[in-house]
């Protein structure tokens, strides 16, 4: 299977080939990981908008680098390495 490059833009795809992308990275982690790094990134996320919806809206607008609107994969990469998680390739 192709492997993503941090350089490339998710959205771009279509949602069929983000859904089989997202399928053969599952099938690499598996479930279990999958929810452990779900929660902790939730229990992150809590953790910085403790003080609302303007800090969140704040944060998200911080992390959309290119004011797009979303959060590409490349900017999504920087807000978890900025949150302390740290990724390998697999």
């Amino acid at each position: 299977a192709d492997k993503m490059t941090v350089s490339e833009c998710p959205s771009k795809k279509t949602r069929k080939q983000r859904m089989k992308d997202y399928e053969e990275a599952n099938a690499v982690v598996g479930d279990n990981k999958i929810e452990e790094m779900e929660k902790m990134m939730r229990d992150k996320l809590q953790q910085r908008t403790k003080t609302g919806p303007f800090q969140l809206r704040k944060t998200f607008k911080y992390f959309d680098r290119d004011g797009s609107g979303g959060i590409d994969f490349s900017e999504f990469q920087r807000a978890m390495e900025l949150m302390g998680f740290q990724f390998t390739d697999l």
